[in-house]
């Protein structure tokens, strides 16, 4: 499949430093929100006879200037089917932002493992 769509970032920040001394200064926070435009591929491959076992990626790229400078995630992982209707997914996911704008330079790259249940019909 080939997708687009968008990634809603919510972003909100504050930060408490703790002097050498022993005392805590709270700097001011820093709040934004933002929705970055996306465009991506999602594949799922069938592993056994019986369509109980599957594996999937998903990838996407975005951003483009628009709000963000890049976007993109990456997923991989398997699927069991508990039923026709009910996947149990297993998997990792990475997921990562470029943004510079407002004073503001925030580039992260977080992942790690997913696990979740859907409903197919």
């Amino acid at each position: 499949d080939i997708y687009g769509g968008g990634r809603l970032w919510n972003l909100d920040l504050e930060a408490t430093v703790i002097k050498p001394d022993g005392t805590q200064n709270t700097e001011p926070g820093y709040s934004n929100s933002w929705l970055d435009p996306v465009i991506g591929v999602n594949a799922e491959f069938v592993l056994s006879k019986d369509r109980k076992w599957a594996a999937w990626t998903k990838g996407d790229i975005g951003g483009f200037g628009v709000n963000s400078q890049m976007t993109w995630q990456m997923n991989a992982g398997f699927v069991y089917m508990l039923s026709p209707n009910w996947p149990l997914a297993l998997g990792f996911k990475w997921l990562g932002v470029n943004y510079y704008k407002n004073n503001l330079n925030w580039t992260v790259n977080e992942y790690g493992p997913t696990l979740g249940i859907g409903f197919r019909y």
